[in-house]
């Protein structure tokens, strides 16, 4: 069973090559013109004003500049994809920094309202 499963699979990926190449293309050209300029900047705004971020944001800063780094190296072809997926590069990693910058942001609105 599992092996008619296989050559479904692998001849429905050749019906549809192209489409996946495509979406991969796509794929990379977001993340090397959009996302990774985007944390780029973000890096360095941060940087720029480190003195002014709570401590509790602070913390995250290391999490921030590992993701960063390790695009900024695949992108430049010096870190194969294989190794970004054994190092379990996810951007989940960065969801605690999210949910401090989101508490931030709601605790200077309220202190803003009083």
């Amino acid at each position: 069973m599992g092996h008619e499963r296989s050559g479904l699979r692998d001849e429905l990926y050749k019906q549809r090559e192209a489409e996946y190449d495509r979406l991969q293309e796509y794929s990379e050209q977001q993340l090397r013109e959009e996302l990774v300029p985007l944390y780029r900047k973000m890096l360095e705004h941060w940087t720029a004003n480190m003195d002014k971020a709570e401590p509790s944001t602070q913390h995250h800063f290391a999490a921030l500049v590992d993701y960063v780094e390790i695009w900024n190296r695949f992108l430049e072809k010096s870190l194969p994809a294989a190794v970004i997926r054994e190092l379990g590069h996810e951007e989940k990693k960065l969801y605690p920094l999210y949910a401090d910058i989101e508490l931030q942001v709601a605790r200077l609105q309220e202190e803003l309202r009083v």
